[in-house]
């Protein structure tokens, strides 16, 4: 936990550092991972894992709003009971999400929020797919360059048990 708050920190002071400001261009292709943190009965059961997501941005002429199509990956490594381990996780699935972005210069903070569609499967296990929803915050901002982000997101995934994490992103956008 201590090492993901020091990368969180480390991400917000890049952030805060940052001096030119993104154009807004109308679609971007993004790469991102970093550290997925569950919550609710997942923390019960399952460590801090990872998360990789590739998304689409679709970004309106002369508007804070914006549209993001994401593609996602968690792994979360099951906790040792002492009389067994439970089995690994994936869930992985696709969201549909909207954006509004405020103004600044150096950096464009930002809210995201939208429903998916989850894919749940224990290794070994069955798979299931359920309804969820998210939000969260996020910064862009240029680093070398390159139109960068960080982000934190919270997901709440339907079903019986309630499932919720955290994904912690860093991420380049085209």
């Amino acid at each position: 936990m201590r090492r993901i708050l020091s990368a969180f920190v480390l991400g917000v002071a890049l952030v805060a550092s940052a001096s030119t400001a993104e154009a807004q261009r109308p679609f971007t292709v993004g790469l991102s991972g970093g550290a997925s943190i569950p919550l609710s009965d997942l923390s019960d059961t399952h460590k801090v894992g990872y998360n990789a997501a590739a998304h689409l941005g679709i970004n309106m002429p002369a508007s804070a709003v914006g549209f993001r199509l994401e593609g996602f990956y968690n792994k979360f490594a099951g906790q040792d009971e002492g009389v067994f381990t439970n089995e690994d996780v994936r869930i992985a699935g696709g969201n549909v999400n909207i954006t509004y972005a405020f103004g600044g210069t150096g950096m464009r903070p930002y809210v995201i929020g939208g429903v998916g569609s989850y894919n749940i499967k224990p290794d070994g296990g069955t798979s299931r797919t359920e309804f969820g929803i998210n939000a969260g915050v996020g910064a862009k901002f240029q680093l070398s360059g390159l139109g960068t982000f960080v982000e934190a997101r919270l997901h709440t995934i339907s079903g019986d048990p309630q499932l919720q994490f955290v994904p912690i992103t860093f991420g380049i956008e085209f």
